[in-house]
């Protein structure tokens, strides 16, 4: 057999053999702490978001179920009828604070897209007359950007594997 190179020996000698694994070591626990922590804080900002979107789709998803509703009603206006309209006026504006409350709290997370639709979606709804809570222009509106909030949402929401 062979004797070993000198620099070897030197190595093995000197015990830099173990020094050398101990260094590899800790570098790869580094690297995948590192790695684990990018993951970790991605998938927390990831749920972050989406309880935010979820809370305003919600709240978009009851003024529009109150504005749909309020076609049956319309259609039998009578003196029972002109309560209902105030009551659903008031309901429309407390759904609208909270959207406007999480918007408001959430905006750093949202996505530059999301932003642009939702503010759209506001500046054409308070355009209207806000002392008529139900009317076919706040109908299409709120059905229009709903659709679009809600598609962006989940284009964003989307596991990386379905985008």
């Amino acid at each position: 057999m062979e004797p070993l190179p000198y620099w070897i020996q030197v190595l093995q000698a000197l015990g830099l053999g173990s020094i050398i694994t101990g260094i590899m070591t800790l570098v790869g626990v580094l690297v995948g702490s590192r790695l684990s922590y990018g993951r970790s804080i991605k998938e927390k900002f990831w749920d972050v978001r989406r309880e935010a979107y979820s809370a305003i789709l919600s709240e978009l998803a009851e003024v529009d179920r109150i504005i749909k509703g309020a076609d049956h009603w319309i259609a039998t206006m009578g003196p029972e009828n002109y309560d209902r309209i105030g009551e659903d006026r008031d309901k429309i504006a407390t759904h609208m604070t909270v959207v406007w409350r999480k918007y408001s709290d959430d905006h750093l997370i949202m996505s530059d897209e999301l932003v642009r639709i939702f503010e759209n979606f506001i500046l054409e709804h308070d355009a209207g007359d806000p002392n008529v809570a139900t009317n076919p222009l706040r109908r299409k509106i709120m059905t229009k950007y709903r659709a679009l909030l809600l598609a962006q949402a989940r284009k964003e929401l989307a596991a990386p594997d379905e985008r």
